[in-house]
């Protein structure tokens, strides 16, 4: 399973987010933290987004575009090698893609769905089982699939005293 972990921002980005204060209208950036962390704890530049991530979906979506060597695709910040030989191994795995790295009818399903491969298998499977599995399994997937579940108790009251 993915986690979101909070990581401290670079000082690339933490100079373009004081630039937007007073771009549209008068404004100030506060910093919450000490010129000594801005100095010396801050990364200079932000690691991209595709060195950071699963790609298993990405791999997937680039084969059903019929591009199967993914490896040596083009990107603009090539992903580590190790990480798409991961996410390919997985894919295969979950049985989407063939022992020649060719898409199976199940990778094309899942290349579709807007979810992880591992989620959207589990979903598709449990379509499969019975509608009462593929109710609870959509309802488990939209509880992982988003950053907290848990509203604060101030907010879950509001909320229940809004639809009463």
């Amino acid at each position: 399973m993915e986690s979101l972990v909070t990581v401290p921002i670079s000082k690339v980005q933490a100079i373009q987010r004081s630039g937007r204060a007073g771009r549209t209208r008068e404004g100030k950036c506060l910093r919450l933290y000490t010129q000594e962390f801005y100095r010396i704890q801050m990364p200079a530049s932000t690691l991209p987004e595709i060195k950071r991530v699963n790609l298993s979906q990405t791999v997937l979506v680039l084969k059903s575009m019929g591009i199967q060597d993914v490896l040596n695709f083009d990107f603009l910040d090539k992903p580590d090698e190790q990480a798409l030989r991961r996410d390919l191994k997985q894919l295969f795995l979950l049985d989407a893609i063939d022992e020649r790295g060719e898409l199976r009818t199940l990778g094309d399903e899942l290349a579709k769905l807007p979810l992880e491969p591992t989620f959207g298998k589990a979903l598709l499977a449990s379509k499969m089982v019975s509608r009462r599995c593929a109710d609870d399994m959509t309802n488990l997937l939209s509880m992982l699939s988003t950053e907290s579940i848990w509203l604060g108790i101030s907010k879950a009251d509001e909320a229940r005293q809004a639809t009463q």
